[in-house]
C-alpha cells in the first residue's frame, strides 16, 4: 500500500508539473506552489521512502523547467539528513538515509546559486560516505564553484581522504573539479598530491599527471 502510494505521488506531481506547463503564469505558479507543499511534507517524514519520492519529485519538477526557491531549501536540509540533521530515538540515529543524501546533493548542482554553492559545503564538512561526498563535489564541479572558500573546502577532504586512497570515484570527483578550476598553487599542489600518492591507481595517478601538464606548470 505505502509503495502504490508512492507511485501514485510521483506520478500525479510529474503530471501535473507538466500541465502547468499550458496553464497562465498565475494558474503555474499555484500549482507549483501546491506542489511544493506535498514535496516539503514527504520531506519532512522519516520515512526513507518519502524522503526518496521527494526528491525524484524534484527531479521531475527541475526536467520540466521548474525551479522553485523552495526547492532548494528542501533540497539542503535532505543532503544532510543524518549527519548534521539527526533524528535520534534511544540513542540511535534513525535517518541516516545515505542514498537520500547523495540523491539530494547531485540534484542541488541543477540549482544555481551561492545557497546552493553554500549546502554542498556543508555536505561535504559533515559527510563520511565517499559517495556523498563525490557527488557534492560534482554538483559544486557543475556550479563551476572554485572560489577560494570553495576550494579550501574542497581540499580539506582531498587531505582527509589522502592516507587510504582508496575511493577512485571520489578521487575521480576532485579530478574534475581540479581540472576545471583556473589554475593556482593550491590546485597545481592538489594534483601533485593525487599524482605522487602510491596508494591511488595507476589510472589516477595518470589522469592527475595528465591535467597537470595541461594546466602549464610542468614538473
Amino acid at each position: 500500500m505505502k509503495q502504490r502510494s508512492l507511485i501514485l505521488f510521483t506520478g500525479w506531481l510529474l503530471v501535473s508539473g507538466l500541465a502547468a506547463q499550458e496553464m497562465s503564469v498565475e494558474d503555474s505558479y499555484l500549482q507549483t506552489t501546491q506542489n511544493m507543499l506535498v514535496i516539503k511534507e514527504y520531506s519532512s517524514s522519516i520515512d526513507r521512502e518519502h524522503k526518496l519520492a521527494a526528491v525524484r519529485s524534484l527531479e521531475e519538477l527541475i526536467k520540466t523547467g521548474q525551479k522553485p526557491e523552495e526547492a532548494g531549501k528542501i533540497l539542503g536540509k535532505l543532503s544532510l539528513e543524518g549527519t548534521l540533521n539527526k533524528e535520534v530515538v534511544q540513542g540511535r540515529v534513525i535517518n541516516n538515509f545515505p542514498d537520500v543524501r547523495e540523491r539530494s546533493s547531485r540534484l542541488i548542482g541543477e540549482l544555481p546559486g551561492p545557497e546552493s554553492i553554500a549546502a554542498l559545503e556543508q555536505v561535504i564538512i559533515n559527510e563520511k560516505e565517499p559517495a556523498v561526498i563525490s557527488a557534492a563535489i560534482d554538483s559544486l564541479t557543475k556550479l563551476q564553484a572554485f572560489d577560494s572558500r570553495t576550494l579550501n573546502t574542497v581540499q580539506f577532504i582531498l587531505y582527509q581522504y589522502n592516507a587510504l586512497a582508496n575511493d577512485s570515484r571520489l578521487a575521480g570527483s576532485l579530478l574534475n573539479y581540479y581540472d576545471k578550476c583556473p589554475p593556482n598553487g593550491a590546485v597545481m599542489s592538489a594534483l601533485s598530491t593525487i599524482r605522487d600518492n602510491p596508494r591511488y591507481t595507476s589510472i589516477v595517478k595518470h589522469r592527475a599527471e595528465q591535467i597537470f601538464k595541461r594546466k602549464g606548470m610542468p614538473r
